[in-house]
């Protein structure tokens, strides 16, 4: 397969290199003003400045070529939306890069947690001066990520939201944001910030009887086990260490090379998902 990378800043030279590790796939890194469009490419992982994303994947599709789009896919959801049209109507894939889902955190949350009886989860992804140069939101670029996770944990319909935000740097955007969000029959709590002193990417998900948290950085996972009478019992409690033989970023390009190849256009970051979380996200930010 020959997999173009358009864009090669911080993250596509990562993609890139983490893509020449995958069998049976040539790799060609173009930037954003090269000639790509006139390349012989089978697939493409679209990983330019944000505000690009729309109109070079865009260019992709039409040509029939499947893309893996870094978040965000677009700025609106009518843009995500003719994105998913042009996809289907070329029958080609069209995946989003919601990393998150690629974790072995999240496949220990998949695999452990009782998740038909969630009640509660709380995310924090907080960073320190890591500001991307073409600015985009805090929810475009980090909220994402924890709504494509409860997405792909818990498809449900957003009921209510309530925002806060302070821009203690009088950027364009917030650089701390508290998100709230009802669901149907759970609730969620958001913080997201690029001016905290502390890297920090952790979730943590309760219903009546179980609490897990888990952590990004370091990949450990705490998991409690009890009840409520009139007091919380804690029946057990485990601290396990995650390892992370492959990584995400190689899991979720593996995992797009094998939906093009068998034409797998609803993965679990395929159509129906993306369309899912960009409905969500516009649910949020008209906040």
């Amino acid at each position: 397969m020959n997999l173009a990378i358009i864009g090669v800043g911080y993250w596509g030279s990562k993609i890139a290199e983490t893509a020449r590790l995958l069998p049976n796939t040539k790799v060609k890194t173009f930037d954003i003003d090269d000639n790509y469009q006139q390349d012989s490419i089978d697939a493409a992982v679209v990983a330019t400045p944000a505000e690009t994303h729309y109109e070079v994947t865009k260019s992709l599709l039409e040509r029939g070529i499947a893309c893996l789009v870094e978040k965000p896919i677009a700025d609106t959801l009518n843009k995500v939306q003719h994105l998913i049209g042009i996809a289907e109507a070329k029958n080609t894939v069209l995946q989003s890069g919601h990393i998150l889902l690629f974790t072995p955190t999240t496949e220990y949350i998949k695999r452990t947690f009782d998740t038909a009886n969630l009640r509660f989860v709380e995310t924090r992804r907080l960073n320190f001066g890591n500001i991307p140069k073409h600015q985009i939101s805090l929810e475009h670029h980090l909220l994402i990520h924890d709504l494509a996770l409860i997405d792909y944990i818990k498809q449900e319909k957003i009921i209510a939201v309530q925002r806060s935000g302070r821009d203690i740097l009088t950027t364009d955007y917030n650089d701390y944001t508290i998100t709230n969000i009802d669901f149907e029959t759970f609730s969620t709590t958001h913080h997201c910030s690029w001016f905290y002193p502390r890297k920090t990417r952790t979730v943590a998900l309760t219903s009546a009887n179980q609490l897990v948290h888990v952590n990004d950085v370091d990949l450990q996972v705490h998991h409690v086990h009890g009840h409520y009478t009139d007091r919380l019992v804690n029946e057990s409690t485990n601290t396990i260490q995650l390892s992370d033989s492959a990584t995400p970023l190689y899991r979720e390009l593996e995992h797009f090379v094998a939906s093009v190849e068998k034409q797998d256009h609803n993965s679990i970051n395929g159509l129906a998902h993306i369309e899912r979380v960009y409905k969500n996200l516009e649910r949020v930010t008209d906040v």
